[in-house]
């Protein structure tokens, strides 16, 4: 057995810098502790379980060696670490609410989980033509496949869809349920940018009194409410400018009862419902759509770099992915998530380091998830 080492602060620094990290020192406790408990503490943190004997050595001499990463990645990898985390993360996406959902797994979990475990493109969440299920069922509803997490994510593949235009998480049946009943498909609008761009639809208004913006505004929004024109100006243009002028990708979507995607052949009636409100309206006539804030320049902070106007929810998803708001979002929710905390303005570089970095791991999530959990924010 070998004999357990204490590292001296210095050591600890030069065995980081050693493996590529760039997200700053451990925590203090680390700095004192063998590698056997480090790698005992960043298990069961990640985890929530007592790693065995054999999983802590192996942990413990990757650390030894100064590969942090190293070690990280046999945490990433492992099965238990997948269906208790990351799957905590796919919950949280999930839910309107952000709560995550722990009781059933949807089909936008299914997609989360399975891109991260394949280490494929993550941007591909917003667009990809294929979905995941466990086993050769393209439903799954076995909620007793997580007492078996190595069965779990061993099962757990890729099936290209059967729609007709296939665009990720925005054509699950789960995204359909909660954003495609009833309504006017503007719910899909605010959930894609809060969710995946951590952006809130208040952050999106467009205040500008040019008719090339307000001519998006479809006709079931009052011009006049109460005969105030004011009230639409400074309450309801600013976001329905861009709202409405990009919902149109949406326009051949709806849901049925039980919660399951439909596409149609034509615009969805619900968007020409309540049209004499204001019959000089937009009137929505296919799944065209335009990013009118980042054409106009008020979305630069968002750094959109695809596609600004397109047909049809897989252009627009694309769109939504190629932007560095998806990129600091993903960072931004897997850092809430794995390190329990909510993001602060005092993390923005933290946020921004681990965004670019994503990047630069070819939007890997595993990989993002392996170095938030060596950040110092989250303690271990």
């Amino acid at each position: 057995m070998p004999k357990a080492m204490f590292y001296s602060r210095r050591h600890m620094v030069a065995l980081l810098l050693s493996s590529s990290l760039t997200l700053g020192a451990l925590g203090a406790q680390a700095q004192t502790d063998s590698a056997s408990q480090y790698a005992d503490r960043l298990y069961s943190k990640m985890t929530g379980l007592h790693p065995n004997p054999e999983t802590t050595e192996q942990l413990a001499r990757e650390i030894r060696n100064g590969n942090y990463l190293g070690a990280a990645q046999i945490v990433s990898d492992d099965p238990n670490f997948i269906v208790q985390k990351v799957r905590d993360w796919a919950g949280y996406m999930d839910d309107k609410d952000s709560n995550p959902n722990t009781e059933n797994i949807s089909d936008i979990q299914l997609l989360l989980l399975g891109i991260y475990k394949d280490e494929k493109d993550s941007r591909e969440l917003m667009y990809s033509t294929y979905k995941y299920a466990v086993g050769p069922q393209e439903t799954y509803s076995g909620d007793d496949s997580l007492a078996d997490p190595e069965g779990f994510v061993a099962k757990l593949i890729p099936y290209q869809s059967k729609l007709k235009e296939p665009a990720g998480v925005l054509t699950t049946n789960s995204f359909a349920k909660q954003y495609y009943s009833a309504g006017t498909n503007r719910r899909a609008y605010k959930y894609a940018f809060e969710k995946f761009l951590c952006t809130p639809i208040s952050a999106l208004r467009i205040l500008s009194p040019s008719h090339d913006v307000g001519k998006y505004v479809r006709q079931d929004v009052d011009r006049v409410n109460g005969g105030n024109l004011n009230i639409f100006r400074e309450q309801c243009s600013g976001c329905h400018n861009n709202m409405d002028a990009t919902a149109g990708a949406f326009a051949l979507l709806d849901s049925t009862e039980d919660g399951k995607i439909v596409e149609l052949d034509s615009v969805a009636p619900k968007y020409h419902q309540n049209a004499t409100i204001f019959p000089e309206g937009n009137y929505t006539v296919d799944n065209h759509w335009v990013n009118l804030g980042a054409k106009l320049g008020y979305y630069d902070a968002l750094g959109f770099y695809g596609a600004l106007e397109g047909e049809g929810v897989n252009s627009l998803g694309k769109s939504l992915a190629m932007s560095k708001a998806f990129d600091r979002c993903m960072a931004q929710t897997v850092y809430e998530v794995l390190c329990s905390k909510k993001y602060k303005k005092t993390d923005f570089k933290t946020i921004n380091d681990l965004a670019n970095q994503f990047g630069q791991d070819n939007y890997n999530l595993k990989k993002l998830f392996q170095r938030v959990m060596l950040s110092p924010q989250c303690g271990v």
